[in-house]
Order: structure tokens, then sequence, then C-alpha cells
């Protein structure tokens, strides 16, 4: 008895049945998911920072301005 091909269908599913290529888009989605995390608390820490480098200098304290290139 000759062996037939295996469909690319079901070439592309992974042993539980799940495609492969749905799960490339849950880890796409989940990267994004992060690196939108990310940035959102990078830009909230630097309004922080650039916000104390403010009041720091509105102060007279001549470390406000490291702050600033700290924030950037």
């Amino acid at each position: 008895m000759p062996l037939q091909p295996i469909p690319l269908s079901a070439r592309l599913l992974l042993p539980g049945g799940q495609p492969v290529l749905a799960q490339l888009q849950q880890l796409k989605e989940g990267f994004g998911t992060a690196l939108v995390l990310v940035f959102m608390v990078g830009f909230f820490w630097g309004v922080i920072k650039i916000w104390s480098g403010a009041n720091a200098i509105s102060k007279g304290d001549s470390e406000g301005k490291a702050v600033y290139l700290t924030a950037i």
C-alpha cells in the first residue's frame, strides 16, 4: 500500500488541532501588548521625572536640570 502525501492543511496543525498560524498570531498579539505596556509605563515615568525636575528648578535646585536629562 503506497503512502499518501499529507495535505498542507493537516501539516499546519499542532498535535492539539490548533493551527500553527493561529499560535503565531497569539504570540504577535502578546508581544504587541507587552510593548504597549512598556511604552505606557515609560511615558508616565518620563512625565513624572520631568515634572519633578521642573519643580526642583523652580525651587532653585541645580539638580533639576539633571533630572530633565534623565527623563529624556
